[in-house]
């Protein structure tokens, strides 16, 4: 989960082997593609319009969809979660294995076959927080369709590095557990929100009830956020595949992140050939407008010296 702006569209809809996967596609069909896989329990409705226009501006074609278990896309209500997200996170200290509905690899695998089902043979992969665990996962099993690979706020699994404070990530899933109560929906998204937010913007009031209202209207399904980050905990510690991406890699991470810290992005940069990391300075566990643009000059330089 991190902190985005709202668009408004209504989103298309494909047929996958194992999910209906709904998406949007923004710019000419002959300029590079650009998949951006989003993070926990977000619909791709919540990502911001201003920075998909500036990666539109910068001469690439925009692809985003919701993840399985997210907005639109297919959710997996009737699969049984055998074990809870605090128990799962002291096992992933453990390294001991962790039962989960699905992996990692299959949210990619997912992405693999909708790309194909587009007629996108390769493309260039953004992706946020889990969204960026979902990319990494994409690039190692697909090489042939990764030209080249971005991750915002991502990690390997580590758990010596993964982990943020653990007051701050079980006041997390403690805010999160609350969605289901429907009175305390939108208290619970504010916590959240001062929870994960960059320490050196201050969102004004119409911002901050503008976002909360738009990310409870796109839906919050707390089963379904608990799948995901199962998901995540089950795959565990993929550090040694990491080290099979041949893409091009481009980091960003926030200096001040509460929830995926600064050393997630600094082993990242140690593992993966070909990486390079860009701090943002007193960015938290969200995407502040202050830093779109240099966000998206980073993002699009790559692209475009991948693209050689």
């Amino acid at each position: 989960m991190y902190l985005a702006v709202f668009i408004c569209k209504i989103m298309q809809k494909i047929q996958l082997s194992r999910i209906n996967m709904s998406y949007d596609i923004y710019g000419d069909s002959n300029l590079p593609p650009v998949l951006l896989i989003m993070g926990i329990g977000m619909s791709s409705k919540v990502c911001s319009r201003d920075f998909i226009n500036l990666l539109l501006r910068k001469g690439l074609r925009v692809i985003i969809a919701d993840n399985r278990d997210s907005g639109q896309s297919t959710h997996f209500s009737n699969a049984p979660i055998s074990m809870s997200v605090p128990v799962a996170i002291g096992r992933a200290f453990l390294r001991l294995p962790i039962p989960a509905p699905y992996s990692l690899e299959d949210m990619a695998l997912d992405y693999s076959e909708f790309l194909n089902k587009i007629h996108v043979d390769r493309t260039h992969i953004i992706g946020i927080s889990l969204g960026g665990m979902i990319a990494q996962t994409l690039a190692t099993i697909r090489p042939s369709q990764t030209s080249s690979l971005t991750i915002v706020m991502g990690s390997s699994g580590n758990p010596r590095t993964c982990f943020g404070k653990m007051k701050t990530v079980y006041s997390l899933w403690s805010y999160i557990s609350s969605f289901d109560r429907t009175e305390e929906i939108e208290k619970s998204c504010y916590n959240i929100f001062n929870l994960l937010k960059s320490p050196n913007y201050h969102y004004n009031k119409d911002e901050r009830q503008a976002l909360i209202k738009e990310v409870v209207e796109a839906g919050l399904d707390i089963h379904a956020i608990e799948r995901q980050f199962l998901a995540i905990f089950s795959s565990g510690d993929r550090s040694n595949q990491l080290k099979t991406i041949k893409a091009p890699t481009l980091i960003l991470h926030g200096e001040d992140d509460p929830i995926v810290p600064l050393s997630a992005a600094k082993e990242l940069v140690e593992i993966i050939p070909q990486a390079s990391l860009n701090i943002f300075e007193k960015m938290g566990h969200d995407l502040p407008p202050i830093h779109f643009e240099k966000m998206a000059d980073l993002i699009a330089s790559h692209i475009w010296n991948s693209e050689g």
